[in-house]
């Protein structure tokens, strides 16, 4: 090639200095070691964005987590339960009234409620159910579902494994005391 001409390839496209001198052949040189730097800079600065994003990031819903929701935990009141026998579920309040359940946020729990009592800790397993230890079942925990009813603020709580095949629950509300 002539000593004014220089080609330099970069992604697929040409570019193309013709220099009359040396000054405008080093200009175009410096130009296109200026680009590299630019593109090795782009890079750096998407690795570094990629990494706090990544760092940054917590796992969830898969296996159980150890920080209790804190939506959860605090004091609920037993109110009823719900049962189906195959046509719409029945309501039946409580009985006796104002049975006490606390889930503290360290995982541990207190109960009043006949069926809750002899649980001490609990652990969320997902968005949608809740281990409860000890247990004498094989897996050493019982297996309940749970979800929040935003609307009236109450907390409703269900077998899970094994399930009710026509529905059933215990409502709580939270305590306001």
């Amino acid at each position: 090639m002539p000593a004014d001409y220089i080609r330099r390839e970069d992604s697929g496209k040409f570019t193309h200095c013709i220099s009359f001198n040396i000054r405008k052949r080093n200009g175009c040189l410096n130009q296109l070691v200026s680009n590299e730097k630019m593109n090795m800079r782009a890079l750096l600065l998407s690795g570094l964005v990629i990494l706090i994003l990544f760092l940054g990031c917590k796992k969830s819903g898969a296996g159980s987590t150890t920080a209790q929701d804190s939506s959860f935990t605090g004091k609920w009141v037993y109110t009823s339960f719900y049962i189906g026998m195959g046509g719409p579920s029945v309501n039946q309040p409580a009985n006796p009234p104002n049975q006490l359940t606390t889930f503290h946020e360290d995982g541990s729990m207190h109960s009043t409620v006949s069926f809750l009592k002899d649980y001490l800790r609990f652990e969320i397993q997902d968005s949608a159910r809740i281990r409860l230890f000890p247990s004498t079942r094989p897996a050493g925990y019982l297996l309940m579902g749970y979800f929040f009813n935003t609307s009236d603020h109450s907390l409703t709580i269900f077998p899970a494994d094994p399930l009710c095949i026509e529905g059933c629950g215990y409502i709580f509300k939270r305590a306001l005391f």
